[in-house]
């Protein structure tokens, strides 16, 4: 099957976007790139990366994004199904704030201002990475913060939440982040 013809436009979004990733060691960042959802979708995807689940095949044969139902990046994800994360298909599931904890996922993510202690507290114990772009998401329970500090790109991530969780978070990501905390 011949690969899709990519515009120059995506070809551009997709190099912006990688760089947007390799920010996280704490280069300049281009304001646009952050406010482009397709830039915060790429990042949070390639973060999985880094990741490895415990007992990977009960989460069945592709990778299970959650994101809530009201969330304003849910079209976003839902643009990207489809999109290999570790080698599986990305599927994209829109939940209540009440199904969280009750269906399987490996990621789950939250729009600034939409992680709240309950839904965090419900997947502390669970396979799953939650990430956030949430000021102060990493210090209340959730695993990784995107955050955006004069300028820079930083991944803040609750080591202890890291260490104690079902999930292995690589050294390499844990080397470009900062400790939750400081």
């Amino acid at each position: 099957m011949p690969s899709p013809r990519v515009s120059p436009r995506t070809r551009g979004l997709r190099l912006v976007c990688t760089a947007f990733f390799a920010l996280a060691a704490g280069w300049p960042l281009n304001a646009g790139a952050w406010a482009d959802p397709q830039c915060r979708v790429e990042a949070v995807t390639r973060l999985a990366g880094f990741v490895r689940w415990p007992n990977d095949e009960e989460l069945g044969l592709s990778f299970r994004l959650c994101i809530r139902d009201d969330d304003p990046m849910v079209g976003e994800f839902i643009n990207k199904r489809g999109l290999t994360v570790g080698g599986k298909p990305m599927t994209v599931h829109a939940l209540s704030p009440d199904e969280f904890g009750k269906r399987p996922c490996h990621l789950a993510y939250f729009s600034e201002g939409l992680a709240s202690p309950v839904i965090i507290g419900r997947l502390r114990n669970q396979p799953t990475l939650t990430v956030s772009p949430q000021r102060g998401f990493a210090n209340r329970g959730g695993m990784v913060e995107l955050s955006r500090d004069t300028g820079r790109l930083s991944l803040i991530i609750d080591r202890a939440t890291a260490a104690n969780h079902p999930l292995h978070v690589s050294a390499q990501l844990l080397a470009i982040s900062h400790p939750a905390g400081e």
